[in-house]
């Protein structure tokens, strides 16, 4: 229901608009949405995938490749394997992203850990699927996984979009390589679903920005 209505009321993006409208190379429609989906689970390949093709709704699909075909103790369900990543990278209107090598915060490695989560992942992905990586999403995105430095060296490694989860809205002009992002809980109301894809949540961003200090607080007082 939510990616008929996408499509329905004509504000679905596919990230090559996104990155051309950042650039300030294309203009969108009022409050278009680009469908981000994390992590590459088996529920990508299985549910998601059809409904985006079935409703011609692009998507980018950012994944771990240290971790696909695995399944991980304790985890709902396993990641897609790589055949099924590289049928999902065939369907049209799905772009294939890095999600990093392990899926590990780049804000907590050193700047050269950093590099190589980013850039194994990369390679990997090119080599396996046989195509371009040019996109990026933070593993966890919230202001202690990423900095000024992870984002220089994402360009380094040859991303040219990347995205992190502080709730906002994206603009023409932004670091193409720092984009925010609004997250959507499984379970919501279409109704709350129409509020978020919106805007209703991007005052959140200000909870984004502070909380992560208030926890770092916490944890070195115990």
């Amino acid at each position: 229901r939510q990616v008929a209505a996408l499509a329905n009321q004509g504000r679905a993006a596919s990230l090559e608009d996104i990155e051309a409208f950042v650039r300030g190379e294309r203009a969108l429609p009022r409050n278009a949405c680009l469908i981000t989906i994390d992590d590459g689970m088996l529920s990508t390949y299985e549910h998601a995938v059809p409904i985006l093709v079935r409703h011609r709704v692009p998507a980018a699909i950012y994944v771990s490749s240290n971790l696909i075909g695995r399944r991980i103790e304790g985890a709902e369900e396993p990641y897609v394997s790589w055949d099924q990543l590289r049928e999902i990278a065939g369907m049209p209107g799905i772009t294939i992203g890095s999600h990093a090598h392990t899926h590990r915060s780049l804000g907590a490695l050193s700047v050269y850990g950093a590099r190589c989560e980013a850039a194994m992942s990369k390679q990997v992905l090119e080599d396996q699927l046989g195509i371009a990586v040019r996109s990026f999403a933070y593993p966890f995105g919230t202001t202690g996984d990423f900095d000024p430095d992870t984002d220089a060296l994402l360009r380094d490694v040859g991303y040219t979009l990347a995205f992190n989860s502080i709730h906002g809205a994206i603009r023409a002009g932004m670091e193409p390589v720092s984009l925010p992002r609004v997250k959507v809980e499984g379970g919501e109301s279409h109704s709350m679903f129409e509020l978020v894809s919106r805007g209703a949540t991007l005052p959140w961003q200000l909870v984004d920005r502070h909380l992560w200090r208030l926890q770092r607080l916490r944890q070195e007082r115990v």
